[in-house]
């Protein structure tokens, strides 16, 4: 009592008080007889008086109300007084037996009617709040302060859906804690819903579900209850109660605590609130084992009926779920080989490339999954429908099937080898072939892109025509079964027949020599372009095989443009043209400059070959007008050089008289016999010239050329004029001489008689060509000697 500072501070240390005790409580029972016991409650009116205020007031008022027959009875004080007496020791457990045996009165007293009247008073006293009974059975003694915190816990108000939840909780984490169920070996868990009364832990997104009742059902009920994938359990509700009320006191109790404890709160009120917080790990422990306790004595339903199962609880709940599973599933066990995960891949590869095992009965080697799968595709094929792989696994992983991933999978790959469906990712089909095929497929975010597309058997008629055309276009025999073998054949056809000869015929048309000259076909290359980039834009397996039917006519016409192209960019013809337009560059400015009406004729003859929007039939005649052309062309040149060569001549003579005149001057007369050499080169390309253009270019240059020498000859000239008269030297050497030249005034008989030369008359051009250069070698005759004047 000192120790927990309730009352009896002022007890003496000792054994005086304890032997004081003991003597009184003799004293109260000296008139018994000797087989009379001294109960324990007899002990505490010898300590009355030493004891706290509040513990004896508590005591007084239950005496008051026993007195006063106000819900308590006289023996239930000596039960109060026993709590208190014993409050604190460890070693005695307040529990009925042991209260009962400190409230033995004779040795003769019988314990179990004993035991049962204390508990009697047990019940009296806990609810009017003298005592408290705790989570492991125990009970113990209030003050009036703890009587008052305790009707303050109770009256805490607690969510109920808060303390249905952590029931659930409870349920889900310790009663059947698994999150998945794992049906058999090889087959992915199971995920299931968790219900708890109303409480849902977690989403409600699955085929299965374990739904928990705390409450009290009806067998009818629970039984309607159990359809459409559920498992009904139905727990003990009494024991439920208790549980409930276990958790809902512990809640109370950490609530109130956090709410009162402060700064303010006294020493005893601390001790009070600790004493109360310890409970709480022993009320939650207690509602664990009531749990347990409802779930020993639970009810199972599956499919509208009560199950009986054997074992503990959770291998029940795991034989229900074996029961429900098949059950909903109905057809799960079509997959008799499952995929493991950890040989998915090979396992895919090996479908992919083999297909699916055969027996002699076709009953296994999961047959009658791959039947199933079949029969969806072929219902989707009727309706044109083309699902993604995701969307077929989401079907097939669902009620009433269950398959794993890697089964659908596995299968799907299996139909495909059988031509049964095809996989395609955006308009590329995807095959085994593709790098990444087998990895692409085990990703779930690729599972959206990836179609699949059933195969559609082929109309008898539609296959017989379409055999007929392709005989007929393409000489080929073998087409297929299905309507991909037909569109395989189809673009493999077309790629070789059309789409890469014209590849290579573009690749030779950038190999063009002329933008003027373009070659031909580029019309008949866009029809064909675009009518097969038409017919190559179906992804449709049978639409490509029907607007393939329908396009015969223009396949046909594509055929024979094809044919004129290859016999012209694949033979002679193109080299023939090539050759043609070579030449017309080759002569392109003679031309421009011969108006040999000749020439000209064939010029055109030549161009309009080489425009036409179709020239392969007047091709042949290209080499035959070539030559023709270049016949012409050398006969123009020819003529046009002789009537240069006169220029020509008339140009050395100029500078032979100009050699003439300067020959006195023999720094003059070296330079023009330098630049003579420079003439006869130029003079010497004109007669080996084939080119009009080139020869009238050198011409042009002959005459620059002997300017330029005349213009230098004057200058130096003017140079010598301007140097002083040279003398004789010293030593007697004949000194270089400067002719100093004399003035010489001509008259105008003179001048007549130089242009006239005897003659009378001018008559023509040529007369008076003549005259001119008459007069001007008289005049530069004399010119040599003489500064000239006219009078």
């Amino acid at each position: 009592m000192r120790i927990h500072g309730e009352g009896g501070t002022s007890l003496a240390h000792g054994e005086r008080s304890l032997l004081k005790a003991f003597q009184e409580a003799v004293q109260l029972n000296a008139d018994e007889d000797s087989g009379n016991l001294v109960t324990l409650a007899e002990f505490f009116p010898s300590i009355r008086n030493f004891l706290e205020t509040t513990i004896t007031r508590t005591i007084s008022r239950a005496e008051d109300r026993a007195k006063n027959e106000e819900g308590l009875k006289p023996e239930d004080v000596d039960v109060l007084k026993v709590l208190y007496l014993i409050k604190g020791i460890d070693e005695i457990k307040a529990t009925p037996n042991n209260i009962a045996t400190l409230l033995v009165e004779t040795i003769h007293d019988e314990r179990g009617p004993l035991e049962y009247r204390v508990k009697e008073s047990l019940n009296r006293l806990e609810q009017a709040m003298f005592i408290e009974k705790h989570a492991d059975g125990t009970y113990s003694f209030l003050s009036d302060e703890e009587q008052e915190i305790n009707k303050e816990i109770k009256n805490v108000e607690v969510n109920p859906i808060k303390i249905k939840e952590q029931l659930g909780d409870l349920f889900f984490t310790k009663m059947y804690p698994k999150t998945k169920y794992e049906y058999k070996k090889d087959i992915p868990p199971f995920d299931f819903n968790k219900r708890f009364d109303n409480y849902t832990k977690g989403h409600m997104t699955h085929p299965l579900t374990l739904q928990v009742f705390s409450v009290a059902i009806s067998d009818m009920e629970a039984a309607m209850k159990a359809n459409s994938g559920q498992l009904v359990i139905c727990l003990d509700e009494e024991l439920v109660a208790e549980a409930e009320s276990a958790i809902k006191y512990s809640e109370q109790v950490q609530r109130y605590v956090q709410l009162k404890r402060n700064n303010s709160t006294t020493l005893t009120q601390h001790r009070i609130y600790d004493a109360k917080l310890a409970q709480v790990d022993e009320f939650e422990r207690k509602a664990e084992e009531l749990l347990r306790k409802a779930c020993e004595k639970a009810r199972f339903y599956v499919q509208g009926q009560e199950r009986i199962f054997k074992g503990s609880f959770e291998n029940q709940v795991n034989s229900a779920f074996d029961m429900l599973i098949k059950n909903t599933y109905t057809k799960l066990d079509y997959i008799d080989a499952p995929i493991s995960f950890k040989a998915h891949k090979e396992e895919w590869k090996r479908l992919a490339e083999h297909g699916i095992d055969q027996d002699l009965l076709n009953m296994t080697g999961n047959r009658n999954a791959y039947d199933e799968l079949k029969t969806y595709f072929e219902d989707l094929a009727r309706m044109h429908e083309k699902p993604s792989l995701k969307t077929v696994i989401e079907k097939f992983s669902d009620v009433p099937y269950g398959w794993s991933e890697y089964d659908i999978i596995g299968l799907i790959l299996a139909l495909m080898h059988d031509g049964k469906v095809n996989l395609y990712v955006g308009d590329e089909r995807f095959t085994p072939a593709h790098p990444q095929f087998f990895d692409r497929l085990s990703r779930i975010s690729e599972r959206e892109r990836i179609r699949i597309i059933p195969e559609i058997e082929v109309d008898p008629k539609t296959k017989k025509e379409f055999t007929s055309l392709m005989r007929e276009f393409f000489g080929r025999q073998e087409v297929g079964e299905t309507y991909q073998d037909f569109a395989e054949i189809i673009q493999q056809e077309i790629n070789e027949r059309f789409t890469m000869p014209l590849e290579e015929i573009r690749s030779r048309r950038r190999e063009s020599k002329s933008a003027d000259y373009p070659y031909p076909g580029e019309r008949e290359i866009n029809i064909i372009s675009m009518g097969v980039q038409k017919l190559l834009q179906i992804r449709d397996a049978e639409q490509l095989v029907n607007k393939f039917i329908e396009a015969q006519d223009e396949i046909d016409q594509w055929l024979e443009m094809i044919e004129k192209l290859l016999g012209f960019y694949k033979k002679t013809p193109i080299s023939v043209f090539d050759d043609a337009v070579s030449t017309l560059q080759l002569y392109q400015n003679d031309l421009i400059l011969i108006q040999n009406s000749d020439v000209q004729i064939i010029k055109k003859q030549i161009t309009d070959i080489l425009t036409k929007q179709e020239p392969y039939r007047d091709i042949p005649k290209l080499p035959q007008l070539i030559n023709e052309l270049e016949e012409k062309i050398k006969a123009e040149v020819n003529e046009q050089r002789k009537a240069i060569q006169v220029q020509v001549q008339t140009l050395e003579e100029k500078l032979v008289e100009l050699k003439d005149y300067y020959q006195h001057e023999s720094s003059i007369a070296h330079y023009i016999d330098a630049e003579w050499q420079t003439f006869n080169r130029l003079k010497s390309n004109i007669v080996t010239e084939t080119s009009i253009v080139t020869i009238r270019a050198l011409v042009q240059q002959l005459n620059e050329h002997a300017k330029r020498v005349q213009d230098r000859a004057k200058q130096m000239e003017e140079e010598l004029r301007k140097k002083p008269p040279t003398v004789v030297d010293s030593d007697g050497d004949t000194p270089s001489v400067v002719r100093e030249k004399t003035t010489k005034k001509l008259s105008a008989n003179e001048l007549h008689r130089m242009f006239f030369n005897g003659r009378t008359k001018i008559e023509t051009q040529q007369d008076l060509d003549d005259a001119l250069e008459q007069l001007r070698t008289n005049l530069l005759r004399e010119l040599k000697d003489h500064i000239l004047e006219i009078e």
